[in-house]
């Protein structure tokens, strides 16, 4: 089902995309069968949506989730992973972060685009001040936007191409001690 933080985080991706002169595409996982939200999605302003598609993708895990982005990360090698900062989020972009050897931005509230990079605004102290923070390295750089910093209803309709990314997803053994 299409959640209001998905459509925000389109939202967000259009902007920094008009801001920093790049394109915006969504990645949808899916199991096995049909995936309708990804031709929902496709009515958007977009250079694409990519359906990561694993069997194992029907059930959400952190690892299954982490794996699917990984490859999908790595195959489109993007300037920015934008995704909204849900508990789901929380749970398995750090992994995905981690194991590219970048780090997340988290909750931000805001942004501005300065000099081709991006400085993200987040609350810290409990909301009492906000930081600006950016982010150095090589890219991608992964950025989750708090729930209502970008309004859903304001990502741009279009039409974009659906493509569809076979990706491995691996098993979570536990063995018996």
């Amino acid at each position: 089902v299409l959640n209001k933080t998905s459509l925000e985080a389109v939202a967000a991706a259009q902007a920094i995309g008009k801001d920093l002169g790049l394109k915006a595409t969504a990645v949808i996982p899916c199991g096995s069968g049909e995936c309708t939200l990804a031709q929902e999605i496709a009515g958007y302003d977009l250079e694409k949506v990519i359906v990561a598609k694993s069997e194992k993708l029907g059930t959400y895990t952190p690892d299954g989730y982490a794996d699917a982005w990984e490859q999908v990360i790595k195959a489109t090698n993007p300037q920015y992973v934008v995704m909204s900062h849900t508990y789901q989020v929380r749970d398995f972009a750090p992994k995905v972060a981690a194991r590219l050897g970048r780090e997340v931005v988290g909750d931000v509230i805001r942004y501005r685009a300065e000099g081709g990079k991006l400085v993200l605004t987040r609350r810290i102290f409990l909301g009492k001040l906000d930081a600006d923070v950016t982010v150095g390295g090589e890219a991608p750089y992964f950025v989750t936007f708090q729930s209502g910093s970008f309004r859903g209803e304001n990502a741009a309709k279009g039409s974009a191409a659906v493509e569809t990314m076979d990706v491995s997803v691996g098993d979570l053994r536990m063995t018996p001690e």
